[in-house]
């Protein structure tokens, strides 16, 4: 694992470039145009799957009669504001934790009488921005931790100098792709073999990410503990 700053990724993408010679060093101009061309990347990179190296699981305490949440900095939900949200939640009260099913929007909506209260079984969530809305149902009848497993941004460099460990494969992209952005910056001419390790570094990322160890299916553990013989409002199909 490597660590590197933006300056040092924006100098090594402006050499790939061939921007500035392999002895020459980047203007003040050049690497703050780097920096923010570095940060763009790493934006666009947190919507495709496959770039984000791993899921954050985090938990919230949930207000009792309360159903809907903001969840975002500053949120009722106080994290940084998810990318998607997993199918994976679950609500803990004590040490007994039960699954809450991610549903479409469109099923919370259809339903006709929210203030129901007990334990929740689904989540919805309305994707605003800059602070999304979370639903569930029912609404919790006590301040229960709601778990979320979310996708979240990758994080940005907060600043041109400081260092930061980079999982094996991200350098590598990181630069290459970066060169790619810069070439069209500067009116370069991009070359064959640039173009092909920009892709090739992503691919091989992505190959890794989609290797992972994937959560189970729960769905027949679901239904093996829904509420009584009438089956729950967890199951589906509600997509």
């Amino acid at each position: 694992m490597s660590s590197k700053s933006a300056n040092t990724i924006s100098t090594d993408a402006l050499k790939k470039a061939r921007i500035i010679g392999r002895d020459d060093t980047p203007t003040t101009s050049q690497l703050l145009q780097g920096y923010n061309a570095l940060n763009d990347l790493l934006e666009s990179w947190s919507l495709e799957n496959m770039m984000v190296l791993y899921d954050t699981l985090e938990s919230f305490t949930l207000v009792a009669g309360t159903g809907e949440y903001t969840y975002g900095a500053g949120g009722t939900l106080n994290s940084a504001r998810p990318v998607t949200i997993r199918d994976e939640c679950f609500i803990r009260s004590g040490d007994y934790d039960t699954p809450v099913k991610l549903v479409h929007l469109a099923v919370y909506r259809s339903i006709t009488n929210k203030s129901l209260n007990g334990s929740p079984e689904i989540i919805a969530i309305n994707p605003e921005y800059p602070l999304a809305k979370v639903f569930l149902f029912p609404v919790p009848s006590e301040a229960c931790s709601l778990y979320i497993k979310a996708s979240k941004q990758l994080t940005t460099f907060s600043d041109q100098t400081t260092a930061v460990a980079l999982y094996p494969g991200y350098g590598r992209a990181l630069i290459s792709n970066l060169a790619v952005e810069l070439c069209s910056d500067y009116g370069k001419k991009i070359l064959p073999s640039l173009t092909y390790t920009a892709g090739q570094s992503k691919g091989v990322i992505k190959v890794h990410n989609s290797k992972l160890p994937k959560p189970l299916d729960l769905s027949a553990l679901r239904s093996m503990t829904s509420r009584g013989s009438g089956g729950s409002i967890t199951l589906g199909p509600f997509e």
